[in-house]
């Protein structure tokens, strides 16, 4: 079930999963990606979105009482990613998965995290469970992860369900992101013609006792003066 709702994100919740399910636009290809990372338990790899639980422990079963779904994830986020989770979108995918456990996928932009991605690997352990091994997270194209064949990994099945209902409105959420890029590939290039010229001590216009090469841009459009008044500068 899709659903935008700030009051539950922000609200303490029983018993759940939380991930975030966020999205960039590829600066080279211009796709849609998402940011995942290699999941081993039990000798089974999976890929899977950022994420945890409020449980504090399985086995006994003990839960956190001071967390909302969105304190979680900026928890999960800071250990997992390795960045500084500084906002979400209220949309989110919600599912009741029996028991009064509830598993929910937030969508993010990548302009909702600050910081440099973590890139080692690591385990991540919980009383009762066995260590969970995370690789490096990576960006990758919305389409490739909604492929359930063809691959060594693939997302896991939970998440994958996810990301499936969730694609029309990432894609909707993508869209300035998308035109902005377009743009910018389609932007002419301003062809800068360079000719060196030598001057030397006594050239009006050098400096006293230098010699050296000026770059001189010739038939400058208009978009470009400023690099003029920058090169001018630099050589005086």
């Amino acid at each position: 079930m899709i659903k935008s709702d700030e009051a539950f994100l922000t609200a303490v919740q029983p018993n759940y999963f939380v991930a975030g399910v966020q999205s960039r636009i590829n600066p080279e290809t211009g796709k849609i990606e998402c940011l995942v990372f290699e999941y081993t338990e039990d000798g089974r790899t999976s890929l899977k979105f950022p994420g945890g639980t409020n449980r504090l422990s399985k086995m006994p079963l003990v839960f956190r009482t001071n967390e909302s779904p969105v304190d979680t994830l900026r928890r999960e986020w800071n250990k997992e990613v390795g960045q500084t989770m500084c906002g979400c979108n209220a949309t989110h995918a919600l599912y009741d998965k029996g028991g009064g456990h509830q598993q929910i996928y937030i969508l993010l932009e990548e302009s909702d995290a600050t910081g440099v991605l973590r890139t080692v690997p690591m385990t991540d352990t919980e009383p009762g469970r066995s260590a969970e091994h995370l690789g490096p997270p990576k960006w990758m194209a919305l389409d490739d992860l909604l492929l359930r064949k063809g691959s060594e990994y693939y997302l896991h099945r939970s998440h994958h369900q996810a990301l499936n209902d969730l694609q029309p409105t990432i894609e909707a959420m993508m869209v300035p992101a998308k035109e902005a890029w377009s743009q910018r590939r389609s932007a002419k290039p301003v062809v800068v013609r360079m000719l060196s010229v030598q001057f030397t001590s006594g050239i009006t216009g050098s400096r006293a006792g230098w010699n050296g090469t000026f770059r001189r841009i010739e038939q400058v459009p208009s978009e470009v003066r400023s690099l003029r008044k920058l090169l001018l500068k630099a050589a005086s």
